[in-house]
């Protein structure tokens, strides 16, 4: 399971968001790891990742925080 933070924006515009992941495995045992994704503008450089594609500004995940 995951839980998404209601996000921080950034003082460049971009938005932070922190997800808290929970995972079981086969055996019961639990382990726990968060992650910050930086959510912005889709530039050329960004990776392909849409966030709302039909939207006029193309917005896409451009980072990963482990």
């Amino acid at each position: 399971s995951y839980q998404i933070s209601d996000g921080e924006k950034q003082l460049d515009g971009t938005w932070k968001f922190t997800i808290k992941f929970h995972y079981t495995d086969s055996t019961k045992a639990s382990y726990f790891s968060t992650s910050n994704i930086l959510v912005g503008p889709k530039k050329e450089s960004n990776p392909q990742l849409p966030i709302y594609p039909n939207a006029e500004q193309k917005w896409c995940v451009i980072g990963i925080e482990h």
